[in-house]
């Protein structure tokens, strides 16, 4: 029944933000290798956190719900809200560094 369903669900995204891990590590040392200059504005930095943070609060709030009703796939989903979160950070930081 749906129990299956949501454990594939569950399987399918843990995958899915691996492999997209394991490609945004392996672009990231491409362009750390080439040299590659990172452009950007103060505009663009608060752009950036501010969806750093509605995204981490879209993962605590995804977290909350998923073991409220005991979903794992919500809560699988929820790391893929940090891990935007995480990222958009990252990016605010590298173009500051970049001034």
């Amino acid at each position: 029944g749906h129990g299956r369903i949501e454990f594939i669900a569950t399987l399918v995204i843990s995958l899915l933000l691996v492999a997209v891990g394991i490609k945004f590590g392996f672009d990231s040392y491409k362009r750390l290798m080439a040299n590659t200059p990172v452009a950007g504005s103060y505009f663009v930095v608060a752009v950036m956190l501010v969806a750093g943070l509605f995204k981490e609060w879209m993962s605590r709030f995804s977290i909350d719900l998923g073991q409220r009703i005991s979903s794992s796939t919500l809560i699988a989903d929820a790391w893929h809200h940090r891990t935007d979160a995480i990222a958009s950070v990252l990016v605010a930081i590298a173009i500051l560094a970049s001034k």
